[in-house]
């Protein structure tokens, strides 16, 4: 993103220039029902993303060149803790938007680009609530001692109130897997 210009409105690929509309909202829903889907082929997800954000044909190549456009190399903290959800901090982020900008996020679905929603998102300040809750979640729980455990116990308590859910995916991941070594158990048990 420059000052100088406004995030291109235009995609080129193989030398045909095509319309591309990354609105936040169906980036959005990329990001949070489609990449994920494990009802969905990879074609029907290149077909979905590149459909939803430009009037490109759908193809491997306009799938790519759009995700590049819209995902350039993320920074991630040093221990990799995830501390935002946009499904599950989606209220925070909706108030954070009001509270600093004025922007309802209702009243700008299909209109805002989801390069500017990020560069807004990317300066919510510290006194909203999703900026204290994202701070809370990537506290590092320093070890104890007879002096700080008072503090370690304060900063584990804030840290579970905010804590993210297990995303659906993991959940059965993780359940399917206590199956399968209850099942062991019992074959075992039997013999």
């Amino acid at each position: 993103m420059t000052l100088q210009t406004k995030p291109n409105a235009t995609i080129v690929y193989d030398n045909v220039e095509y319309n591309f509309f990354p609105y936040y909202n169906r980036v959005l829903t990329l990001l949070t029902e489609v990449f994920p889907s494990e009802e969905l082929t990879d074609a029907q997800k290149i077909h979905l993303t590149v459909t939803s954000v430009s009037d490109a044909p759908p193809s491997q190549g306009t799938f790519e060149l759009i995700v590049h456009e819209l995902f350039p190399q993320p920074k991630k903290n040093a221990d990799n803790t995830k501390t935002m959800d946009f499904e599950q901090d989606a209220g925070l982020i909706y108030a954070a938007f009001l509270q600093t900008y004025g922007i309802d996020l209702y009243a700008v679905r299909n209109q805002m680009d989801w390069r500017i929603f990020v560069a807004l998102l990317k300066g919510i300040p510290e006194s909203t609530e999703l900026s204290r809750v994202i701070r809370i979640r990537g506290m590092k729980v320093p070890e104890r001692t007879k002096e700080n455990s008072e503090y370690v116990d304060s900063i584990i308590k804030a840290k579970r109130a905010v804590a993210l859910d297990e995303p659906i995916a993991v959940k059965k991941q993780r359940m399917a897997k206590m199956w399968l070594k209850v099942a062991e158990g019992l074959t075992n048990v039997r013999r």
